[in-house]
Protein backbone atom coordinates (compact mmCIF):
# COMPACT_ATOMS: atom_id res chain seq x y z
CA UNK A 1 0.00 0.00 0.00
CA UNK A 2 2.79 2.47 0.80
CA UNK A 3 5.58 3.17 -1.58
CA UNK A 4 9.08 2.79 -0.22
CA UNK A 5 12.25 4.29 -1.59
CA UNK A 6 15.75 3.26 -0.57
CA UNK A 7 17.98 6.15 0.34
CA UNK A 8 21.43 4.87 1.20
CA UNK A 9 20.73 2.06 3.64
CA UNK A 10 17.69 3.70 5.28
CA UNK A 11 14.21 3.14 3.96
CA UNK A 12 12.13 6.26 3.32
CA UNK A 13 8.36 5.77 3.32
CA UNK A 14 6.41 7.69 0.70
CA UNK A 15 2.78 8.62 1.10
CA UNK A 16 0.33 6.87 -1.22
CA UNK A 17 -1.86 9.99 -1.09
CA UNK A 18 -1.88 13.45 -2.55
CA UNK A 19 -2.41 16.33 -0.13
CA UNK A 20 -5.99 16.66 -1.41
CA UNK A 21 -6.69 12.97 -0.70
CA UNK A 22 -5.13 13.29 2.75
CA UNK A 23 -7.36 16.27 3.59
CA UNK A 24 -10.41 14.30 2.46
CA UNK A 25 -9.24 11.43 4.66
CA UNK A 26 -9.06 13.81 7.64
CA UNK A 27 -12.70 14.76 7.04
CA UNK A 28 -13.69 11.09 6.80
CA UNK A 29 -11.79 10.13 9.96
CA UNK A 30 -14.53 11.60 12.19
CA UNK A 31 -16.67 8.61 11.20
CA UNK A 32 -14.34 6.46 13.32
CA UNK A 33 -14.68 8.46 16.54
CA UNK A 34 -17.28 6.08 17.98
CA UNK A 35 -14.94 3.07 17.78
CA UNK A 36 -13.42 2.04 21.10
CA UNK A 37 -10.22 0.56 22.41
CA UNK A 38 -7.11 2.26 23.72
CA UNK A 39 -4.76 0.94 21.03
CA UNK A 40 -7.09 1.89 18.19
CA UNK A 41 -7.77 5.29 19.78
CA UNK A 42 -4.04 5.99 20.00
CA UNK A 43 -3.43 4.91 16.40
CA UNK A 44 -6.35 7.04 15.18
CA UNK A 45 -5.18 10.00 17.25
CA UNK A 46 -1.66 9.75 15.80
CA UNK A 47 -2.98 9.58 12.23
CA UNK A 48 -5.36 12.50 12.73
CA UNK A 49 -2.60 14.60 14.32
CA UNK A 50 -0.41 14.19 11.21
CA UNK A 51 -3.34 15.00 8.92
CA UNK A 52 -4.30 18.07 10.98
CA UNK A 53 -0.74 19.42 10.72
CA UNK A 54 -0.94 19.08 6.95
CA UNK A 55 -4.33 20.84 6.94
CA UNK A 56 -2.91 23.70 9.01
CA UNK A 57 -0.06 24.18 6.54
CA UNK A 58 -2.55 24.23 3.66
CA UNK A 59 -4.91 26.62 5.46
CA UNK A 60 -2.04 29.02 6.07
CA UNK A 61 -0.99 28.75 2.44
CA UNK A 62 -4.29 30.10 1.13
CA UNK A 63 -5.03 32.52 3.97
CA UNK A 64 -5.82 35.93 2.49
CA UNK A 65 -3.76 38.96 3.50
CA UNK A 66 -5.26 41.85 5.46
CA UNK A 67 -5.16 43.89 2.25
CA UNK A 68 -7.15 41.25 0.38
CA UNK A 69 -9.71 41.11 3.20
CA UNK A 70 -9.99 44.90 2.92
CA UNK A 71 -10.66 44.54 -0.81
CA UNK A 72 -13.36 41.95 -0.08
CA UNK A 73 -15.01 44.30 2.44
CA UNK A 74 -14.98 47.16 -0.06
CA UNK A 75 -16.47 44.85 -2.69
CA UNK A 76 -19.31 43.90 -0.34
CA UNK A 77 -20.00 47.55 0.43
CA UNK A 78 -20.07 48.35 -3.29
CA UNK A 79 -22.52 45.49 -3.89
CA UNK A 80 -24.73 46.69 -1.02
CA UNK A 81 -24.70 50.22 -2.44
CA UNK A 82 -25.95 49.12 -5.87
CA UNK A 83 -28.28 46.29 -4.83
CA UNK A 84 -32.03 46.49 -4.75
CA UNK A 85 -33.41 47.04 -1.24
CA UNK A 86 -36.23 45.29 0.61
CA UNK A 87 -38.99 47.06 2.57
CA UNK A 88 -36.65 47.50 5.54
CA UNK A 89 -33.99 49.10 3.33
CA UNK A 90 -31.67 46.10 3.50
CA UNK A 91 -29.91 44.80 0.37
CA UNK A 92 -31.80 42.02 -1.42
CA UNK A 93 -29.96 38.73 -1.88
CA UNK A 94 -30.67 36.22 -4.65
CA UNK A 95 -30.13 32.62 -3.59
CA UNK A 96 -30.11 29.65 -5.92
CA UNK A 97 -29.37 25.99 -5.36
CA UNK A 98 -26.75 24.42 -7.62
CA UNK A 99 -26.65 20.72 -6.79
CA UNK A 100 -25.22 20.46 -3.28
CA UNK A 101 -24.19 24.11 -3.24
CA UNK A 102 -26.16 27.24 -2.52
CA UNK A 103 -25.09 30.35 -4.41
CA UNK A 104 -26.00 33.77 -3.08
CA UNK A 105 -25.40 37.16 -4.63
CA UNK A 106 -26.65 40.70 -4.26
CA UNK A 107 -29.66 41.58 -6.42
CA UNK A 108 -28.37 44.33 -8.70
CA UNK A 109 -30.86 45.51 -11.32
CA UNK A 110 -29.94 45.71 -15.01
CA UNK A 111 -30.36 49.50 -14.79
CA UNK A 112 -27.59 49.75 -12.17
CA UNK A 113 -25.22 47.10 -13.55
CA UNK A 114 -23.31 49.41 -15.89
CA UNK A 115 -22.56 51.94 -13.14
CA UNK A 116 -21.76 49.10 -10.70
CA UNK A 117 -19.37 47.65 -13.31
CA UNK A 118 -17.50 50.95 -13.66
CA UNK A 119 -17.16 51.27 -9.90
CA UNK A 120 -16.09 47.63 -9.57
CA UNK A 121 -13.38 48.04 -12.21
CA UNK A 122 -12.04 51.06 -10.27
CA UNK A 123 -11.97 48.96 -7.12
CA UNK A 124 -10.15 46.15 -8.92
CA UNK A 125 -7.62 48.61 -10.33
CA UNK A 126 -7.04 50.08 -6.87
CA UNK A 127 -6.35 46.60 -5.46
CA UNK A 128 -4.74 45.04 -8.55
CA UNK A 129 -1.50 44.00 -6.83
CA UNK A 130 -3.38 42.50 -3.87
CA UNK A 131 -5.75 40.58 -6.16
CA UNK A 132 -2.81 39.25 -8.19
CA UNK A 133 -1.03 38.17 -5.00
CA UNK A 134 -4.13 36.26 -3.84
CA UNK A 135 -4.58 34.63 -7.25
CA UNK A 136 -0.95 33.46 -7.08
CA UNK A 137 -1.56 32.08 -3.56
CA UNK A 138 -4.64 30.26 -4.84
CA UNK A 139 -2.64 28.75 -7.73
CA UNK A 140 0.13 27.60 -5.38
CA UNK A 141 -2.51 26.09 -3.11
CA UNK A 142 -4.11 24.20 -6.00
CA UNK A 143 -0.68 22.93 -7.09
CA UNK A 144 0.15 21.86 -3.52
CA UNK A 145 -3.07 19.82 -3.34
CA UNK A 146 -1.67 17.63 -6.13
CA UNK A 147 1.66 17.02 -4.37
CA UNK A 148 2.45 13.97 -2.26
CA UNK A 149 1.15 14.13 1.29
CA UNK A 150 3.33 13.77 4.36
CA UNK A 151 0.87 11.21 5.74
CA UNK A 152 2.03 7.60 5.60
CA UNK A 153 -0.41 4.99 6.97
CA UNK A 154 0.83 3.14 10.04
CA UNK A 155 0.33 -0.58 10.56
CA UNK A 156 -2.39 -1.81 12.92
CA UNK A 157 -3.47 -5.30 13.89
CA UNK A 158 -7.10 -6.28 13.30
CA UNK A 159 -7.18 -7.54 16.91
CA UNK A 160 -7.47 -3.97 18.19
CA UNK A 161 -10.81 -3.64 16.39
CA UNK A 162 -12.42 -6.91 17.57
CA UNK A 163 -14.55 -5.28 20.29
CA UNK A 164 -16.11 -2.87 17.81
CA UNK A 165 -19.01 -3.21 15.45
CA UNK A 166 -17.47 -1.75 12.34
CA UNK A 167 -19.57 -1.00 9.27
CA UNK A 168 -18.44 -1.12 5.65
CA UNK A 169 -17.91 2.62 5.36
CA UNK A 170 -15.72 2.62 8.45
CA UNK A 171 -13.71 -0.33 7.12
CA UNK A 172 -12.98 1.60 3.90
CA UNK A 173 -11.72 4.55 5.94
CA UNK A 174 -9.65 2.31 8.24
CA UNK A 175 -8.03 0.71 5.18
CA UNK A 176 -7.04 4.16 3.91
CA UNK A 177 -5.79 5.40 7.28
CA UNK A 178 -3.87 2.26 8.24
CA UNK A 179 -2.12 -0.78 6.87
CA UNK A 180 -4.30 -3.48 8.40
CA UNK A 181 -2.46 -6.69 9.31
Amino acid sequence: MTGNKKKGTAEVKVSPYTVEEALELLEQSVQLNNLSGFSFGMALSDAVEILEKEKKVMDNMKKPSKEYNDFEKEKIELNKKFSEKDEAGKPKIITERMGDFIRSEFDISEAKKAEWGREFRKLEKKHAATIKEQEEKDEKYQDALKESSTFVPAEIDTKILKKNEVNGGQIRIIRKLFIVK
